[in-house]
């Protein structure tokens, strides 16, 4: 009998009022993922607590996810990101501008 994994994965973007910053990451448990952020599990995003999900993406594998997550982290541009959002998220009332 095979086995198939149906592990799901995210992309997702995070901001940082604090920091006026956003971080993309990729992971296969978002819950736990973003409970690290929350904790300051890793250096640079310890300084941003606390952290708002912005946006999530699902795929059914982490390489996917992080290429996703690759192809928006290579234009290192917060104007790319903030478009990007608004293009994905227009409708979503947990979308907000960094600026207000």
């Amino acid at each position: 009998m095979e086995s198939f994994c149906h592990c799901m994965a995210f992309m997702y973007i995070l901001y940082s009022s604090r920091l006026y910053k956003y971080y993309v990451g990729a992971c296969t448990d978002l819950e736990r993922r973003l409970y690290e952020h929350s904790i300051g599990h890793s250096k640079f995003t310890s300084t941003g607590i606390p952290w708002e999900l912005m946006y999530k993406e699902e795929f059914a594998s982490l390489p996917e996810a992080k290429k996703r997550e690759l192809a928006i982290k290579k234009f290192k541009s917060r104007k790319y990101i903030e478009g990007f959002l608004l293009y994905y998220c227009w409708d979503e009332k947990f979308i907000k501008s960094p600026a207000g």
